[in-house]
């Protein structure tokens, strides 16, 4: 559900797979596990070295051998029960703290339950823009359609037209939708439409067209 809903610009299943083993091995970072494997290596090494030193009747460094054969023996021991106390299980806010991490967007504080969230988002709204319903309405319509998984394929959740003089919360309802679903009034992107009266302007937005300079480059304002 995170992958679907925050990072839209990749398809299933690899971006979930990918989310799920980028958060399991920023656990396994802060939960390292010593490696049994190498300890299982030294203790047949100091085996070998103990018979080795019997066998040549080298007493003193066969006691050696089995001292640290002793050790490597308590520890291994040890090893084993201290890996099956601190057995790490991934959970949905580690989830949620990975995508944050990847996307920037506060999800880890939002609360994974988006379906009860968006329920009083039209409530919430019109408490911060006032006396535009009917433009929240349609917000909100949009939102709740596609968290309630309505959403046709690769079209955008909705596509609105704010009309109006300047101050009557055109902006602002952007901003508190922005606020409500990501936790910042800077979750958006806004674009001046006065810089691109120019015909080939256009190129800032979607790129510049194949055969054309610049196109190796790929940037544009909608990917970057």
């Amino acid at each position: 559900d995170y992958s679907v809903q925050y990072i839209p610009q990749r398809s299933l299943p690899d971006k979930a797979i990918d989310l799920v083993d980028m958060t399991a091995a920023h656990l396994s970072a802060q939960h390292p596990v010593t490696d049994k494997v190498s300890l299982e290596n030294d203790l047949k090494n100091a085996k070998t070295e103990q018979d080795q030193a019997a066998a040549k009747e080298d007493f003193e460094k066969a006691a050696a051998a089995k001292k640290r054969v002793e050790e490597l023996e308590d520890k291994l021991k040890n090893v084993s029960s201290e890996n099956k106390k601190e057995e790490v299980v991934v959970k949905p806010n580690d989830i949620a703290q990975s995508v944050e991490r990847l996307t920037g967007i506060p999800v880890a504080k939002m609360g994974a339950n988006d379906i009860e969230r968006f329920k009083g988002i039209v409530g919430r709204l019109k408490g911060k823009v006032i006396g535009q319903n009917e433009a929240v309405e349609a917000v909100a319509r949009a939102v709740r359609r596609n968290r309630a998984g309505f959403d046709e394929g690769n079209r955008p959740i909705g596509s609105l037209l704010f009309v109006g003089p300047t101050g009557v919360g055109k902006t602002e309802l952007a901003k508190q939708l922005a606020l409500d679903m990501f936790g910042s009034k800077d979750a958006i992107i806004r674009l001046d439409m006065s810089e691109y009266s120019d015909l080939t302007a256009s190129s800032k937005l979607i790129g510049t067209s194949a055969g054309y300079v610049g196109y190796n480059d790929n940037q544009n304002t909608l990917t970057e």
